[in-house]
């Protein structure tokens, strides 16, 4: 169990590590070539991309206000677990950064390290307006299932089935809320980087959703009634037949 844990968190760090080198190497092409290179590689910084720039913050900001891991505080008062793939843990952060750098890369860079499709000033607001309904969801559903929260890499049975906003249509609105963020985010920088982003944590949130409802139905009974009443991820209504 112990060598599958490791192999996994090689290849998630093998991940991490060549994202790296491959932005770090981009980075020394421009600086050996230069200071007209490094002018070049950034051009003057308009009102559109600040823009971009400010969400990006302001989604760094508020995910690191709202996954609160430290002392693993949402193990409190918890103490079944739902077996999840830890790995994710490592796949999380890498996601993370890496989305946060190349975002900012492509909004102000246009080097062919970001894989970029498009320079759209429509595709990039029109990706910011995805990415804040995905970011909104993501805020009212975290605070509406308030305690009963834990991360899917660690993941534990909560004390009861949160039934309210958002996960009165959907049992996975968290899920849903950051897959519509990153693909907002990819619309808007047009990197194909971020699609592969998407791609993992769409994997990895079916499979930790799928574990976690298997669970969830042998502990709480009205649970399978709540699933004939909901979607999985889409939180809108949904039309049962009597």
């Amino acid at each position: 169990m112990n060598r599958k844990k490791t192999k996994k968190r090689r290849i998630v760090l093998s991940l991490v590590i060549l994202s790296t080198i491959l932005i770090a190497g981009e980075l020394m092409d421009i600086i050996n070539s230069g200071y007209a290179g490094i002018l070049s590689a950034i051009p003057d910084l308009h009102m559109d991309t600040l823009i971009a720039i400010c969400f990006v913050i302001i989604m760094a900001t508020t995910s690191a206000v709202f996954y609160n891991h430290k002392n693993r505080v949402y193990a409190r008062n918890k103490k079944k677990k739902i077996k999840s793939p830890s790995s994710f843990k490592f796949v999380y952060r890498y996601i993370q950064f890496s989305t946060i750098i190349v975002s900012i890369g492509s909004y102000i860079t246009n080097e062919r390290v970001f894989f970029e499709f498009h320079n759209n000033i429509f595709l990039l607001y029109f990706g910011l307006s995805i990415a804040v309904l995905g970011l909104m969801m993501f805020v009212s559903s975290k605070i509406t299932l308030g305690v009963h929260y834990s991360p899917c890499f660690d993941s534990f049975v909560p004390a009861d089935i949160v039934q309210e906003g958002l996960y009165k249509y959907a049992r996975h609105p968290i899920y849903f809320a950051n897959v519509v963020l990153l693909l907002g985010m990819f619309l808007s920088t047009g990197s194909y980087w971020i699609l592969f982003n998407v791609g993992v944590l769409s994997i990895y949130y079916l499979f930790s959703a799928i574990k976690e409802e298997s669970v969830l139905k042998t502990q709480f009974p009205k649970y399978i009634e709540y699933i004939k009443h909901t979607n999985m991820f889409f939180p809108i209504p949904r039309h049962t037949h009597k």
